[in-house]
């Protein structure tokens, strides 16, 4: 392989790493971890640096966490392998350097570090990516009938979160808030939701639920599962 190629291979296989790396975090947030957590426990497992005990038992309590973690590692080990295995390529090849490779490679760095700063730094493009992996993983991980549950913040226990309702709960379809037990047996309150024609903040008992609503919710993570989810299965931690 010529050193363009190497070069070419190596960053190549960066901007999937990085790619990687925001699959696993949208899909562990989908758990109940929030951003921070989630983008912390993925690149511990990717870059195989490992994390302290109190960290590792938010994964090991969890089952479907566990299997998670597993197949990040799995990632992490065989990304680590071809990148280095590129990078023994580049320096092979650096022997046989020409000016015109050099240029060739200024301008390879310069594409990836372009591509990398607009997906980190474009939020529209970084969340239509996110809300497609939010699907993807949430029907394979919860089932077809469940809706993306992701955690904005934890406040032991009590969270805040935002549900996309690819499906209503068959309580709350058609029906108008203060005429389901949303509230009074869940104890989850909608703070806002988000529909196409604008952000409603005044949440009153008149309003009634339209599939593709984004909610703000707060209660109990359990109990917000249990509601939007559908999951028989609790997720500890």
């Amino acid at each position: 392989m010529g050193l363009i190629g190497a070069v070419l291979l190596f960053f190549l296989f960066i901007l999937v790493y990085v790619m990687i790396a925001e699959i696993f975090t949208v899909l562990f947030r989908l758990t109940g971890l929030t951003e921070e957590k989630a983008k912390f426990q993925v690149i511990s497992m990717l870059t195989n640096s490992g994390y302290t005990t109190q960290e590792s038992e938010v994964i090991a309590t969890s089952k479907i966490r566990r299997k998670l973690a597993q197949i990040t590692m799995v990632f992490g080990y065989a990304f680590t392998v071809t990148i280095v295995s590129s990078v023994v390529n580049i320096f092979l090849a650096l022997k046989k350097t020409q000016i015109q490779h050099v240029i060739w490679i200024i301008g390879i760095l310069c594409f990836f570090v372009i591509i990398l700063y607009i997906f980190q730094k474009s939020h529209w493009l970084k969340k239509s990516f996110d809300k497609r992996i939010e699907r993807i993983g949430n029907r394979i991980m919860f089932g077809k009938r469940s809706n993306p549950v992701v955690i904005l913040d934890n406040y032991e226990g009590v969270v805040m979160a935002e549900v996309y309702l690819t499906n209503i709960p068959k309580f709350l379809e058609s029906a108008m808030l203060k005429e389901t037990d949303l509230k009074q047996r869940y104890n989850v309150i909608i703070l806002l939701i988000k529909r196409d024609e604008g952000l409603i903040e005044k949440i009153n008992g008149e309003i009634r639920l339209k599939k593709n609503d984004t909610l703000v919710v707060f209660g109990e993570r359990k109990n917000i599962r249990a509601v939007f989810e559908k999951v028989e299965d609790k997720i500890e931690g």
